[in-house]
């Protein structure tokens, strides 16, 4: 009796062993710590089906394919797992800022052309920040972007938090009057702020209004002034880039003029 009940705890031990070696096995993720030699040849038979279909989990992803284990796909896999690299690849590449991560020979023709749009489209943001000028790749801007960034250089300053402001000359421009209006110093310009975002230059009678997302339209000229982030802006009419530099105030660095509130 003594020798069954001492052979019982060994015999229940290396059941659970097999059980849990199974479910470690038939996880799929975990290859290297399943013990083969416990498996029945049916269990290896799922096992194999298991570790499968993880794999092609891990393939379609797109963002790992040093993980992905190309013998384990099919060639139907193999042809849908390169189409989610492909397509994770453009999203870093149009992303714009992380070129050296942008693997070129999965792109398109097509593809390399908006890609090379959207990186300069990130370095002119940069190149406009005044920051960071080692990080400014003077090749990808046009001569009209050169002159924008050397006038968003000469008027404008970065202090310590990062915030931008006009030089003497251009501050003295403006002055903000009751609630939302202002007034041009230079040209007499009075801007009303009319409520909801929208403001009326009185001197032009140009009415800017808000159309949400940062956007608005020149209603007086039909320019539509987007949003580029960061509080920027771009007129899509007139292709002027005009730089947010807080406390209200837009600096036009295609003429070179302070506005404020659009």
């Amino acid at each position: 009796m003594a020798l069954i009940l001492n052979w019982m705890p060994g015999l229940v031990s290396g059941q659970t062993t097999t059980a849990e070696n199974l479910e470690t096995c038939l996880d799929g993720r975990y290859p290297s710590l399943c013990k083969d030699s416990l498996l029945t040849s049916e269990q290896r038979r799922q096992v194999r089906y298991a570790e499968a279909a993880e794999n092609l989990k891990t393939c379609m992803d797109g963002r790992y394919p040093s993980l992905c284990k190309d013998s384990l796909l099919t060639s139907e896999q193999r042809r849908q797992v390169r189409n989610a690299e492909a397509a994770e690849n453009l999203k870093t590449c149009m992303d714009g800022r992380y070129s050296s991560l942008c693997k070129d020979s999965l792109l398109t023709s097509e593809q390399r052309r908006q890609v090379r749009y959207a990186e300069a489209a990130e370095n002119l943001k940069t190149c406009m920040d005044g920051r960071y000028p080692s990080l400014c790749k003077d090749s990808l801007l046009t001569s009209e972007q050169r002159r924008q960034v050397s006038l968003a250089t000469r008027h404008t300053s970065t202090d310590q938090s990062g915030k931008r402001t006009l030089s003497t000359a251009f501050s003295s421009s403006w002055l903000s009057l009751d609630g939302d209006d202002f007034i041009n110093l230079n040209t007499g310009d009075y801007v009303m702020g009319l409520g909801g975002g929208d403001y009326l230059n009185l001197g032009t009678g140009d009415y800017f209004m808000e159309l949400g997302g940062g956007d608005y339209m020149n209603l007086g000229t039909g320019d539509y002034i987007m949003d580029v982030g960061g509080g920027d802006r771009m007129n899509l009419g007139t292709g002027d880039y005009i730089m947010n530099l807080g406390d209200g105030n837009f600096l036009n660095l295609g003429t070179g003029d302070l506005s404020i509130g659009f």
